[in-house]
């Protein structure tokens, strides 16, 4: 049990969060470099795209057509194909796991994990003349959704991508260059886009543009973004409840994604920028400082916790976790499930703690077993229901074994 809790960091008054190695030795360790990279994972802990960052100056000792290539989490190579159509302008995974490929004549290109070409749909065939800025892809295990923006500063949103139907979003006012940020919001019943500009913060769906205020000063939460204090990042939960949003004065405002709720507003100083963000589950924000080679979580309501990372990485956000996916290793930082906690916890005293110390203590013919089978007493169907779900949040196999038996 002392092992289990070794990685353990005190969260808060009551919990923990935990750093998982899934992959301690990654096979692409000597043919990719993450810090010129744009890594694009699959949901669900799935397989990886990894193709070479276009913005930043490196060597290239092959062609200069992109190359996209397809891993499993570990870095083993599953496809690899050189990008020979029009011109990219975003990646990214379907629901099922194919690769959705953006190209700016408005084409969606869709392949399989294995680069197999599979069909493609055009986001603006009534506008053939128009080349597009930016695209954005989204899924909710459900279905996929695709956005993109125009020259003419037009959104076109494909709420399915197996139905093959677009609508145009209205009109942003005022917005004649490219936004600071955009990405899609998907609300209970409706895909919203969230449009950040120099001036104002817009919510835009099929029906209305509405402007939002948001206030990252504590005592006033109608504050309107001003060009000084303008949102410079976003990040959007795996499950697409939270938001966070991040200003020039790196103030982080936490809420709900339709901007109605706040949960914290987080203005302690960073020494250094912040270089990615992404949701950990849904219980707080992960942030990337590549200078200080750290990890810093910050809590949806309280506390926050750090992690350090030596090499260059990319977050991940997963529904119950964050990825941290590096060159040599491939982790998962989590807050520490709570029937694992109650199970492993130091001076644990549930039904289900005493259960597996029972269960230990038979394992070494100890007649110690009986006592501890005496404190579960009457809760030992609750005790074996505990056990069950904690082994569900493990993945050690040991763990895992010693759980079940």
């Amino acid at each position: 049990m002392s092992l289990l809790t070794s990685e353990w960091v005190p969260y808060g008054t009551e919990n923990y969060f935990r750093k998982l190695e899934i992959y301690s030795d990654m096979y692409w360790c000597n043919e990719i470099d993450i810090s010129t990279s744009v890594v694009i994972a699959a949901p669900c802990g799935g397989p990886v795209i990894v193709i070479r960052d276009r913005t930043k100056l490196v060597s290239v000792k092959t062609v200069g057509k992109p190359i996209i290539s397809v891993y499993t989490s570990s870095g083993k190579i599953i496809s690899s194909f050189v990008w020979s159509s029009g011109h990219l302008i975003n990646l990214g995974w379907s629901n099922n796991e194919e690769i959705l490929c953006c190209q700016d004549d408005g084409l969606v290109l869709i392949y399989d994990l294995f680069g197999n070409y599979q069909h493609t749909f055009s986001m603006i065939k009534d506008r053939q003349d128009v080349k597009l800025l930016d695209a954005r892809i989204a899924n909710n295990f459900i279905r996929t959704i695709v956005a993109v923006l125009t020259e003419t500063y037009n959104i076109y949103v494909m709420n399915d991508i197996t139905k093959v139907k677009v609508h145009i979003l209205p009109n942003i006012p005022d917005m004649n260059i490219m936004p600071n940020l955009w990405e899609i919001v998907l609300l209970e019943r409706q895909t919203n886009v969230l449009i950040s500009t120099n001036h104002s913060l817009y919510s835009v769906s099929h029906a209305e543009c509405k402007q939002q205020f948001i206030g990252f000063n504590d005592t006033d939460y109608n504050n309107d973004i001003s060009p000084t204090n303008s949102i410079k990042k976003i990040s959007i939960s795996a499950d697409h409840k939270f938001i966070a949003l991040l200003n020039n004065d790196n103030i982080i405002w936490i809420g709900s994604t339709d901007l109605r709720k706040v949960y914290r507003i987080y203005k302690k100083p960073f020494s250094s920028s912040i270089d990615q963000m992404a949701w950990c589950g849904t219980e707080g924000v992960a942030l990337y400082f590549k200078s200080e080679e750290t990890v810093m979580i910050i809590g949806k309501i309280e506390d926050q916790v750090s992690f350090i990372y030596t090499d260059p990485i990319w977050l991940v956000s997963e529904i119950d976790c964050v990825r941290v996916i590096g060159a040599f290793s491939n982790d998962l930082l989590q807050l520490v499930p709570h029937y694992v906690q109650e199970i492993f916890r130091i001076n644990s005293t549930s039904p289900s703690s005493y259960l597996v110390e029972a269960s230990k203590q038979f394992e070494r013919r100890n007649h110690r077993a009986n006592e501890y089978i005496h404190l579960v007493n009457q809760m030992l169907e609750t005790a074996v229901d505990h056990c069950i779900k904690a082994a569900g949040h493990e993945i050690d196999t040991s763990t895992q074994k010693l759980l079940m038996k």
